[in-house]
């Protein structure tokens, strides 16, 4: 086994794969030490230290990894994004609703992913708006976020997806509305 403060820094290289695994396998021993990594001066240590916490799932990093939202590094914020869907805790909630407005693309729809992983119902009125966004990626995050919290209020804008010009979204809005029909009409 490689010595943990071998793959603490290389967890910041390109190719940190196998670094990443091993302390994915580590599990909880290695969580406080990848939240003080969330703080490291490079960009890729701190999405790659997101990133492990996300799949290890302890919730001792929610708090880290919401104040990771606003990192300068839209990549780190996409990484955050996805750990916290990942930990499923509804105390990130209010932080991921906040990154619905980021300025990066991948980082809204990131945030917009992990609130329909985390199934917060009340997030469906900060995720609506985000079906007319500029960027077809957050359009399909968004109609695909709408099809899993499964509230019926989001038919009829998921129903105007339909004709979106991208062939993805009408898909993702396809696909949540058939979500939403199989949900209430058990």
């Amino acid at each position: 086994m490689i010595p943990f403060d071998e793959l603490m820094a290389q967890i910041g290289a390109d190719d940190a794969d196998k670094a990443v695994a091993a302390l994915i396998d580590a599990g909880t021993a290695v969580v406080e030490p990848l939240i003080a990594a969330l703080d490291a001066p490079l960009p890729n240590t701190r999405a790659h230290a997101a990133d492990v916490l996300g799949e290890i799932g302890d919730r001792r990093a929610t708090e880290p990894l919401a104040h990771a939202l606003a990192d300068l590094a839209p990549h780190v914020q996409v990484s955050a994004a996805l750990a916290l869907g990942e930990l499923g805790d509804m105390e990130a909630v209010p932080a991921l609703i906040g990154a619905l407005r980021a300025g990066d693309w991948s980082a809204r729809g990131a945030a917009c992913v992990a609130l329909g992983q985390i199934g917060q119902v009340q997030a469906v009125e900060n995720v609506l708006p985000l079906l007319a966004d500029d960027v077809p990626q957050v359009r399909g995050a968004a109609a695909w976020t709408l099809g899993k919290l499964g509230d019926r209020c989001a038919a009829d804008a998921l129903k105007q997806r339909l004709s979106d010009e991208s062939a993805d979204v009408r898909d993702a809005a396809e696909e949540a509305l058939g979500r939403l029909e199989r949900r209430h009409s058990l």
